[in-house]
């Protein structure tokens, strides 16, 4: 019995959903390397393509990677509200934790990054 002219559509609607994230996904890796190769010679320059690395993105690496742009920069306090939202939303999240402790020297968040460690 052959399918039903709507579940053909609604798989081709799927597929075509699926292709463009993929597309999407493609495109904050590519965003996410021009945000690293910023990082040495401009940090804020790094900035922009890190936000557009965030584009429909469930991972927090390019929060990282903006907040690393202010870090290198010399402004510990905004690079510390990025790592903080990462550790909020990822409290596993070792390369969060580390940047976050080089921000801010706090003895709570060396506790934490202890806690995470597994070489304790």
């Amino acid at each position: 019995m052959p399918p039903r002219f709507g579940a053909v559509i609604v798989v081709r609607i799927v597929l075509a959903l699926a292709a463009a994230w993929l597309v999407i996904q493609i495109a904050n890796v590519h965003q996410e390397r021009s945000s690293l190769g910023h990082f040495a010679s401009d940090p804020a320059a790094a900035r922009p393509d890190a936000r557009a690395a965030k584009t429909l993105n469930p991972d927090r690496y390019p929060t990282v990677l903006e907040g690393a742009s202010y870090l290198v920069a010399g402004d510990k306090a905004r690079a510390a509200a990025f790592f903080r939202r990462v550790v909020a939303a990822e409290p596993d999240n070792i390369r969060a934790w580390s940047l976050l402790y080089r921000a801010t020297n706090s003895p709570e968040v060396a506790a934490a990054i202890k806690r995470l460690s597994p070489l304790r």
